[in-house]
């Protein structure tokens, strides 16, 4: 909880967003971005044992930034076929 407080400290939740107008992979990681930090400062409001599911969505997308990030940066294909060499034989 300290984490997402140190994170969400200067946020401003209320500013505009750079990819309003379109439809596009930078817009849709912005939107998540925006989806993450609302989340976690929702947990921060939420202090009981049912937020588990809250910190589920959280995880997801953090992961979801991360396959962004991966597939932007050309390492989702290297990791793709890094695991397919595992499972498929």
């Amino acid at each position: 909880m300290e984490q997402y407080n140190n994170e969400l400290k200067n946020i401003d939740f209320n500013r505009k967003f750079n990819y309003e107008e379109e439809i596009s992979l930078e817009g849709f990681r912005e939107l998540l971005q925006r989806l993450l930090e609302i989340k976690k400062k929702d947990n921060l409001d939420v202090n009981r044992i049912e937020n588990m599911s809250n910190v589920m969505e959280i995880a997801a997308i953090e992961m979801s930034l991360q396959y962004i990030e991966d597939y932007i940066q050309g390492d989702l294909t290297k990791k793709y076929e890094f695991y397919k060499e595992f499972v498929v034989k």
